[in-house]
């Protein structure tokens, strides 16, 4: 595990989520070619065209949370977190999207969508992932498929009280209220699946995104 600041970290997915997940999806896909493909890992670099890009194919990341931390996003309280975010590859039962109120390796909020128009709310406290919105929750406001871009926002309107908003929604898409955190830096996350949910080596995991507040990232040219 790596914890520096505009860097990026590992850390493991709670085993019994990832076994509630896969039975409320109930969707396998099995794989079982052995072909000798390349290896891929791209870890949140820039892609040229705007956006910062999350792409592996490789085994070692099954069952991850991979998260990168923006540096100068820190923000006591933290206001707003905006970000547009889109999938390319990957487990289209696999989440993507932002974290927020990051206030180190083990504390901080995450907001996944996926490309089938569902999101999740949850806290990783002390290291271990605890649910706030679960199983996962269906909006009209969130645009499907891959290649598609949507911008995700979550206002901390007061002490523990957030609002998200999913791309041109005028009203709140959905609401919580939580009160572990309320300060803290922002960035992006993704979750490779695991093993029977991925198509490694063929498909690989394939994010991007960018951040527009509280800073932007990738920065402007």
């Amino acid at each position: 595990m790596k914890d520096r600041e505009g860097g990026y970290m590992r850390i493991p997915w709670d085993k019994h989520l990832v076994c509630l997940i896969l039975l409320l999806t109930g969707v396998l896909v099995l794989f079982t070619s052995c072909s000798p493909l390349e290896l891929v890992m791209i870890e949140w670099e820039e892609d040229g065209e705007g956006f910062r890009q999350f792409s592996t194919n490789s085994g070692s990341y099954y069952g991850q949370l991979c998260t990168w931390e923006v540096a100068g996003s820190a923000a006591s309280p933290m206001t707003v977190v905006e970000a547009q975010v889109k999938k390319m590859s990957g487990s289209d039962q696999a989440g993507y999207g932002i974290v927020f109120c990051y206030t180190d390796a083990n504390n901080f909020y995450v907001l996944l969508i996926s490309i089938s128009q569902r999101y999740w709310v949850l806290a990783v406290k002390d290291g271990k992932t605890e649910p706030i919105t679960f199983p996962s929750v269906f909006s009209d406001d969130l645009d499907p498929g891959y290649g598609v871009v949507n911008k995700v926002r979550v206002s901390q309107v007061s002490a523990g009280h957030f609002e998200l908003y999913f791309n041109d929604a005028g009203t709140p898409s959905a609401t919580f209220a939580d009160s572990r955190f309320s300060d803290g830096s922002a960035g992006f996350c993704t979750f490779v699946h695991v093993e029977n949910e991925e198509m490694f080596p063929q498909v690989p995991s394939d994010t991007r995104f960018r951040l527009l507040q509280p800073t932007e990232d990738p920065p402007p040219p």
